[in-house]
């Protein structure tokens, strides 16, 4: 039906690195046969951890399929700053409450990984809340870091 009204389906499978065997990767890779047209009928796009990477270059069915292979590197503190401003906005803040000398000290509590500050930074804002703190500074983002998060990060 939404090949017929001209849309294309994009399928996101997360955690992919967690698909169980070769039978799951060779099932997802029956499903990209299909076509409408001459045209793939679905994008599938894999998001995982860095040992998603390995996996696929072990089956050489899927490696010839990929158009495009990407590893996210960590974020240094600019890089850092960029993403916590831009989750913010995304999620209708007029203005970061985290304050800019803070920064440095996300980026390495959370070693720049995308999922560690997001799991650092829900964290520190629900206590900020919760301490009716307008603003986060780097101790907060340590306190978090060290009494509620008490094992590693990931």
């Amino acid at each position: 039906d939404n090949a017929e009204k001209g849309r294309h389906a994009v399928v996101v499978i997360d955690e992919a690195h967690l698909l169980d065997g070769p039978e799951a990767f060779e099932a997802l890779r029956l499903l990209l046969n299909f076509e409408f047209d001459n045209s793939p009928a679905m994008t599938l796009i894999l998001a995982g951890q860095p040992s998603l990477l390995p996996m696929i270059n072990r089956m050489p069915q899927w490696e010839e399929r990929l158009s495009v292979k990407c590893l996210l590197k960590p974020f240094d503190q600019a890089g850092t700053a960029g993403y916590v401003d831009h989750r913010l906005r995304v999620a209708g803040a007029e203005r970061s409450p985290v304050e800019p000398d803070a920064v440095p000290t996300l980026q390495e509590l959370t070693q720049g990984i995308a999922r560690r500050i997001n799991r650092l930074c829900d964290l520190a804002l629900l206590v900020g809340y919760a301490e009716e703190q307008p603003t986060l500074d780097a101790r907060h983002f340590e306190s978090v870091s060290r009494e509620l998060v008490a094992v590693a990060l990931d």
